[in-house]
């Protein structure tokens, strides 16, 4: 807040609540203005006293903030009407999203001001005799006037002040888990993946980024975690700077139905046709999702605002923050530029109380030791163009490549994570037919049909910063036609391969095995019978097997329209069976 700002900060509150009057607008307004306890005797200028009193007034009565309904119903009481104060209020510039700016400034300037006038009228009424009991008296006035700002100050909180809601959240958790034995409940919003809700135990709160290189799954990691939510109500805002809104909102009947966007652009069968507009309708009836394609911070913290406030809004993604163009007009070098960025989110997530997760592009120079051979992993400092990012999130997670299992992998495609075979119409509605042939047998014959398991891609996921949870490094798998993220095996074994003609050990098992309990598909029967994905899902901290399989077979029961190959077990846990959910038992 600079000292014009400041000094005209009664104007700009004013100029704020009257020059911006849609409806998102005057929720947060009003929000603000009760929170900060505004009073007609904060404005020093009487008319602006008198405008805020008929402002309020307007706003209780439900009409609109309108400055020509104002003038004709609230004229002071000398009969002279706001038409000029108007006119400098518009030309003042306030703008909404720094309303919380000028409330604070109006707030210092009437502290400042009763401190003025109790030492005017001291002054006036100090007497020759006794100068030390009356300062000391004075002194004591002023001791009191800086408790009650204490007791009422919205910037400075007593430990006290957040024993009592810290006392709750943990209450709660310990009702949840430990008495309801409710171990997916977490103090945040949750990832799909059960394998990262244990690392952060919920997104709180903060700015979170997700680094990776130019096409590492950066963006098909924030897709999947938006599908996510918009089908559990998680009402959420995109900021998609990095592509057309269009082309990003093409993802979600992709990644819901299983469809390739490759086949759509270059022109679909009827069945693919059928599946893109049944994931589109669905994904939009749902209805949790807002994007926009604004990149200007002041345009993004108002957005950010009036998703917020009005529409819901839980969390934020940001495609990419790199993107994201600051306050400030004119030349300034690239470090300067994301530094800026990068506070004017972090503002905005603390201010909204939010998690903001925010896409990063890693560093030219990381990129530069993978061009040249050098097989590097990226720490804090491979977060491009501004350390600035690295100090002011509150987690900071990093997608790349295990550049020798994707060797591994073009030498020997794993076929068996391959799902959906258009040929074969038994895998492509999830259907086994009496006498079909055997599992052995469709192994055998789709060995040798490796286009999607040649494309696939082995990820690790690493969370390098986490101020909330813990730390950790886990596998995944891209399916990057499919815009899928799907989470391996953390317990699966290295192995001894082959890779270029030598010898090594990779962790072959952590790829080769899914453990993925969110996405629902017809097609995934085969990797549940192939033991490419031997359990869905994981099981949690504190959980026992029998309550994963209890809670696996409730999140069955979400996809009533999949056919399920579905495990039967003995009262030890060893398997004796499988059937298709309402099928037949086949053992």
């Amino acid at each position: 807040m600079d000292n014009k700002d400041f000094a005209s900060a009664d104007v700009m509150v004013l100029g704020a609540l009257l020059m911006h009057a849609d409806e998102a607008s005057v929720g947060y307004a009003m929000s603000s203005v009760e929170k900060y306890g505004v009073k007609a005797d904060w404005f020093r200028n009487g008319r602006h006293a008198k405008l805020f009193d008929a402002i309020m007034k307007s706003w209780r009565q439900h009409h609109a903030l309108d400055p020509f309904h104002i003038n004709k119903n609230y004229v002071d009481d000398d009969g002279v009407d706001f038409a000029g104060l108007f006119d400098e209020l518009a030309e003042s510039g306030a703008m909404i999203v720094h309303l919380e700016y000028y409330l604070d400034a109006l707030r210092q300037k009437a502290i400042y001001g009763k401190v003025h006038k109790m030492t005017a009228e001291w002054l006036t009424e100090m007497r020759p005799d006794n100068i030390g009991v009356q300062i000391e008296d004075y002194v004591k006035k002023l001791h009191d006037f800086q408790e009650t700002l204490a007791d009422n100050d919205n910037g400075l909180k007593r430990l006290g002040d957040y024993m009592e809601a810290s006392i709750a959240k943990k209450t709660k958790l310990h009702e949840e888990r430990f008495v309801k034995h409710n171990w997916e409940f977490m103090d945040g919003l949750p990832w799909p993946w059960h394998c990262m809700n244990q690392i952060f135990t919920g997104l709180k709160p903060g700015l979170h980024i997700v680094g990776a290189l130019a096409s590492q799954g950066k963006s098909t990691m924030a897709a999947d975690l938006s599908v996510f939510w918009n089908e559990r109500g998680i009402k959420h805002g995109i900021v998609c700077i990095d592509m057309a809104g269009e082309q990003y909102a093409d993802r979600y009947p992709s990644i819901m139905e299983r469809v390739s966007l490759a086949k759509l652009n270059f022109g679909g069968s009827a069945d693919d046709l059928a599946k893109y507009e049944r994931g589109f309708r669905r994904a939009a009836e749902q209805d949790n999702v807002w994007i926009t394609e604004e990149d200007g911070a002041k345009t993004i913290e108002y957005l950010c605002y009036r998703g917020v406030k009005t529409l819901g809004w839980e969390a934020v993604i940001i495609d990419y923050i790199q993107l994201v163009s600051p306050e400030e007009k004119g030349q300034m070098p690239e470090y300067t530029r994301v530094q800026r960025a990068t506070q004017a989110v972090k503002r905005i997530a603390k201010r909204l109380e939010i998690p903001i997760i925010c896409l990063a592009q890693l560093s030219r120079a990381f990129e530069k030791e993978l061009r040249e051979g050098k097989y590097a992993e990226p720490g804090l400092d491979s977060i491009g163009d501004s350390a600035e990012i690295a100090r002011a999130a509150a987690t900071i997670t990093t997608l790349y490549y295990d550049i020798d299992m994707r060797k591994y992998w073009k030498e020997t495609p794993p076929t068996q994570l391959a799902f959906g075979d258009k040929s074969d119409k038994a895998i492509e509605y999830g259907v086994i037919e009496e006498g079909s042939e055997t599992i052995e047998e469709m192994t055998a014959r789709r060995n040798g049909q490796t286009s999607l398991a040649k494309a696939l891609r082995p990820m690790w996921v690493e969370v390098l910063k986490n101020q909330q949870g813990g730390h950790g490094k886990l596998p995944f798998v891209m399916y990057p036609g499919y815009f899928l993220f799907r989470p391996g095996n953390i317990e699966g074994e290295d192995l001894e391969v082959t890779v270029a003609g030598k010898q090594k050990k990779l962790p072959v098992g952590k790829f080769e095995q899914l453990c993925d309990d969110w996405t629902y598909a017809a097609e995934d029967w085969w990797l549940e019978m192939t033991n490419a994905m031997p359990q869905r899902g994981c099981k949690l901290m504190g959980e026992t097997y029998a309550q994963m399989r209890e809670r696996m077979a409730e999140e069955r029961k979400r996809h009533p329209d999949v056919k399920q190959f579905v495990r039967e077990y003995d009262e030890r846990g060893h398997v004796v069976g499988w059937h298709w959910q309402g099928g037949t038992t086949k053992t």
